[in-house]
């Protein structure tokens, strides 16, 4: 085994992953959102086009909104959370329709918590990010709601360009930090 090279500048600091471990288990565990996904974490839900991610997502919001325990047969904390759904793709005619029949099958308290905890974006809400101004109404609509968890549909509105480029991917997370990733959402 080759022995590290003594010559490697002191302000880069090498770190073992035992370390590391060791240093994580002093930590209490994360809560969960759902299956996985730590509260105040990033992510993406993706699929091919038109096999239900936005409704995927938008019944897994009601269900946080709600507090349910249990989404598609995995745990949640049961706790209702404020939840923020800003859907950049559909009109709000379409996305209020499908959302009532979500929510047909709420009961009497969750249809309550439903009213407090979900919101959504209005009808003169930007479809596309493709301004400074665009990305600042983004960013204080989400500062006015305060949500606990946010959902934002779809990455393909919110850059501008083939986002499969280096330079316009580098371009949205640049945006995207500086606008969004301020909340602990």
């Amino acid at each position: 085994m080759k022995e590290l090279n003594n010559s490697i500048p002191e302000k880069l600091k090498l770190i073992k992953g035992i370390d590391l471990i060791k240093k994580v288990e002093k930590t209490p565990e994360p809560d969960f959102i759902w299956k996985g996904i730590p509260v105040g974490s990033k992510g993406l839900i993706t699929g091919v086009a038109k096999t239900g991610k936005t409704t995927f997502a938008e019944n897994l919001a009601i269900s946080a909104a709600v507090g349910r325990k249990s989404f598609f047969g995995s745990k949640m904390d049961g706790k209702p959370k404020k939840v923020l759904f800003i859907n950049l793709e559909e009109s709000v005619r379409l996305r209020s329709r499908r959302n009532s029949k979500q929510i047909k099958r709420l009961n009497k308290e969750e249809l309550k918590l439903f009213s407090d905890n979900y919101y959504s974006t209005p009808s003169d809400f930007p479809e596309f990010l493709n301004s400074e101004d665009d990305w600042k109404k983004v960013s204080e609509y989400i500062e006015a709601v305060g949500p606990d968890i946010l959902f934002i549909d779809s990455i393909s509105r919110m850059c501008v360009g083939e986002i499969e480029r280096s330079i316009v991917a580098q371009n949205f997370v640049q945006k995207f930090n500086e606008y969004i990733m301020k909340f602990d959402v």
